[in-house]
């Protein structure tokens, strides 16, 4: 939910400490301040980081928003 917590995330990725990922991620998860999302799960965009390359997003009959990188979405 919390773009910082996100960028977090995506820092862990790019260093590939899947370690830290998979506990930052299990996590998030838990307290649910990160959610995991189906292939084609219908999610509308609700914000967007102009030239950042990261949306919001919240899934349909919710209203938790959620960062993730644009090229997650179609």
């Amino acid at each position: 939910m919390d773009r910082d917590e996100f960028g977090r995330l995506v820092n862990y990725a790019v260093q590939n400490d899947q370690e830290a990922l998979s506990q930052a991620l299990t996590r998030g998860v838990y307290n649910g301040t990160c959610t995991l999302f189906q292939n084609g799960e219908t999610v509308y965009l609700t914000d967007t980081g102009i030239f950042s390359g990261v949306v919001k997003v919240r899934k349909r009959g919710e209203t938790t928003e959620y960062w993730t990188n644009m090229e997650a979405i179609q």
